[in-house]
């Protein structure tokens, strides 16, 4: 005969949802994305963590020491936010206050290692700008200077003309090697000429001296590296700020913008796990839904046919007729000995496989979600079946497959 549940299947062979592989959705490469970033974040915090401490000590076992505290402290401050979100959710006290220790010890030493670093590598940087620029100008003014004085300088001949010709005039005979006031003509005319030559002669070495000193400080200019701007951030905001009226110069905002990257350094790890956890408890809620709404789901036809069997269950036809009461309850009692054979059936039926509750198998075979459980486990006791039940949910598969 047809009963409600054969009907059932009839009009609806796949009530149930085959196993399947799960794809990958938005929600996983957003997580993917997050996690990654938080790992950077959480390795370069580490590692700047890592350099400070090596940096407390020239001994070696220290730095290993003080390097290896760093580094969990990074790794632990970078945890804590997720701890906090994870106990508030679930309403714990304990867990809050020992994410928000966690957070406020390792964070004032990750902040303290951090800031030391950020802003000594920006006074490094500003200080070495600073040296190369007040170098340059210094070449540049001598350069300039030197130029000028060439500049005004008459023409001389060379050197050592001037100083063989002074050398040859003072051996002149009668010139008395003019190192005692002339006395004659001789000397009076030789010498009024070494004079002059030795004035020429100092006009010439000032030139070369100028000359070399140009020269110097030429090349000295060219081998100056090419400084770029120290801190262009803080030179931006200061100029930005100086437009709204806000008197700020670059190193007055320079320890500001170094709070702002190490909070960034230190915290973003942390807030990178947090936004994961958050996407991947959404997408478990997702799929959580999604498996109860379709284990709750039942075809019309079933829904009906279900509704009929109550109504003309076994209480309600013995109230009619009480003479066949026996055998309705004799029937009944049929249907649910047949089940575990049903069950079989429907599994070789469906590919060896099904997903769902109790009350779905139950629907699907006209009876309790009660005794279609007695017969899972009744199949699982005797080895024809695999029962494995969780939340969402339960999968049942033959043990042959």
């Amino acid at each position: 005969m047809s009963s409600p549940a054969n009907t059932a299947l009839q009009a609806h062979p796949r009530p149930f949802r085959r196993a399947y592989k799960p794809i990958v959705s938005d929600h996983t490469i957003a997580s993917i994305a997050v996690i990654l970033a938080g790992c950077t974040f959480t390795a370069a915090s580490a590692t700047t963590n890592f350099l400070y401490g090596v940096g407390k000590s020239p001994e070696l076992p220290q730095q290993i020491v003080w390097g290896a505290m760093a580094v969990a402290a990074s790794v632990a401050l970078a945890l804590a936010p997720s701890v906090i979100l994870r106990a508030i959710s679930r309403r714990s006290f304990f867990g809050v206050l020992t994410g928000l220790t966690v957070l406020m010890l390792f964070g004032a030493f990750s902040l303290t290692s951090a800031l030391g670093s950020a802003f000594g590598n920006r006074t490094a940087s500003q200080s070495e700008v600073t040296a190369i620029e007040d170098a340059r100008s210094r070449l540049t003014t001598a350069y300039e200077a030197a130029q000028v004085e060439l500049s005004t300088l008459a023409a001389t001949r060379p050197i050592g003309e001037l100083e063989a010709e002074i050398a040859k005039l003072k051996a002149t005979p009668g010139s008395n090697g003019c190192s005692k006031e002339p006395d004659g003509p001789i000397s009076f005319r030789i010498c009024r000429q070494a004079g002059l030559d030795s004035i020429e002669l100092g006009r010439a070495q000032r030139r070369a001296e100028l000359e070399r000193a140009s020269a110097e400080a030429a090349e000295r200019l060219s081998a100056l590296p090419v400084t770029r701007i120290a801190n262009a951030d803080a030179t931006a905001l200061s100029a930005f700020a100086l437009k709204l009226g806000i008197a700020a110069d670059a190193e007055q905002v320079n320890p500001w913008l170094a709070l702002l990257a190490v909070l960034l350094l230190e915290f973003g790890g942390g807030l990178c796990f947090a936004v994961c956890g958050q996407l991947m408890a959404d997408q478990f809620d997702a799929k959580a839904a999604e498996r109860m709404t379709a284990d709750s789901e039942m075809p019309e036809e079933a829904s009906i046919a279900a509704e009929a069997s109550v109504l003309d269950g076994p209480l309600s036809r013995a109230a009619e007729d009480p003479p066949a009461a026996s055998a309705t309850v004799a029937i009944a009692a049929q249907v649910v000995a047949d089940l575990p054979s049903r069950i079989v059936a429907m599994l070789k039926s469906y590919g060896s496989d099904l997903l769902g509750s109790n009350r779905t198998i139950a629907t699907a075979l006209g009876c309790s979600p009660t005794e279609a459980g007695e017969a899972l486990d009744d199949l699982a006791t005797t080895g024809s079946v695999r029962v494995t039940r969780s939340k969402g949910g339960g999968s049942v598969r033959l043990a042959a497959a």
